[in-house]
């Protein structure tokens, strides 16, 4: 006698795919969970100053310029 294959019964290959998958979906899910937990809080963060205010002040002569030795004033 020989036995019929079932419709319910998955092939090797199906449950391959199926477990490839699963297993590939489950690896981007561990790595962009980390990697949306160190982005989003920064970007919900409420701002302490508006966008293009400066945050420093420099005074000036705190700023040192070094010249190479053939751009020096004499």
């Amino acid at each position: 006698m020989t036995e019929k294959p079932s419709s319910n019964r998955i092939s090797h290959r199906d449950f391959m795919k199926s477990t490839t998958a699963a297993i590939g979906g489950f690896i981007g899910l561990a790595t962009s969970i980390p990697l949306i937990s160190y982005i989003l809080p920064p970007a919900l963060q409420k701002r302490r100053y508006q966008l293009g205010e400066f945050t420093t002040k420099i005074e000036k002569g705190s700023l040192f310029i070094q010249l190479p030795p053939n751009k020096r004033e004499s």
